[in-house]
């Protein structure tokens, strides 16, 4: 048995039931596949690719919700009504908010723009060449 035998049968015995079911099976390409695919693609204008407009909107429905129910919180705050879960749900509603503002719309890990052109390809301002 060769070492990438040996390497597979490793990972399928890694593998939990769920891999199993769903045949999320190990795989293994060598560069003689990827370069036989990847020879046609050709880049001859420039792409930009963004995050995603739809994903925002839903973000910011959910935003809505959420400081809809922070505001009825914050008002029964104010009338002091069963005031200590009434704190507890405002802090984690704000919470809420905060996470989805920030990963959302400010955190650079999740949103940030691609640039693919023919000579490079552009990642957060950096350039990287092709060749």
């Amino acid at each position: 048995m060769t070492s990438l035998e040996n390497y597979i049968n490793d990972e399928e015995r890694k593998m939990c039931w769920l891999d199993k079911i769903l045949f999320n099976n190990p795989k293994i390409l060598n560069t003689q596949d990827l370069i036989s695919r990847s020879r046609n693609l050709r880049i001859d204008k420039e792409e930009i690719i963004r995050p995603s407009i739809f994903i925002k909107i839903v973000s910011v429905l959910f935003l809505l919700f959420a400081f809809g129910c922070w505001v009825i919180l914050f008002h029964m705050l104010l009338n002091k009504t069963l005031v200590p879960v009434t704190v507890v749900l405002l802090v984690f509603v704000s919470f809420i908010i905060w996470l989805l503002i920030w990963n959302k719309f400010f955190n650079r890990k999740y949103n940030f723009t691609i640039k693919l052109c023919k000579d490079h390809i552009v990642v957060n301002k950096k350039v990287f060449s092709w060749i």
